[in-house]
């Protein structure tokens, strides 16, 4: 009686492990996140970047323009709107993400996604390029990983 006590109780205990670790951020769905934003980046699709945004984002960026430092906040749709705008002016844009860190937080409830963001594009004849370190907080949400807070510093 007690050996099918205890083996009843590995099993239970497996099966709660299981359940746990599958609702848990792993570099699989990181990447996978991170590989389908980089994609809709390059080809500039708004749409499919918002999917992996939560509803409630907070956005920060810090942008440094010749010297002078801006600050900007913006919800989901503020951004998706500002991105929008800026790609329907950018000619030969171009953009690349390195130096991708991972760190789980909350038992793996949350990651923390630190990367460097390279950007070029022409505006009305006029080459522009930027460099952003930037920081993403994704959260599993109904089975998927959203992008929930976002903070950026950018030079250009």
């Amino acid at each position: 009686m007690k050996l099918q006590i205890l083996i009843y109780s590995l099993i239970a205990l497996f099966i709660i492990t299981a359940t746990v670790n599958a609702e848990n951020l792993d570099d699989k769905r990181i990447y996978e996140l991170l590989h389908a934003v980089d994609d809709m980046s390059a080809s500039k699709n708004v749409e499919g970047i918002g999917e992996y945004l939560s509803d409630d984002l907070q956005i920060t960026m810090y942008i440094s323009i010749l010297g002078n430092l801006q600050t900007h906040t913006a919800n989901k749709e503020q951004y998706l709107a500002i991105l929008s705008q800026g790609w329907e002016i950018a000619e030969n844009y171009k953009y690349s993400r390195e130096g991708v860190e991972i760190t789980y937080l909350d038992e793996g409830k949350q990651a923390r996604i630190t990367a460097t963001v390279h950007e070029s594009m022409t505006i009305d004849g006029t080459p522009i390029s930027s460099t952003t370190t930037e920081a993403a907080i994704v959260e599993l949400r109904n089975g998927k990983a959203l992008i929930t807070k976002m903070t950026g510093e950018t030079t250009m």
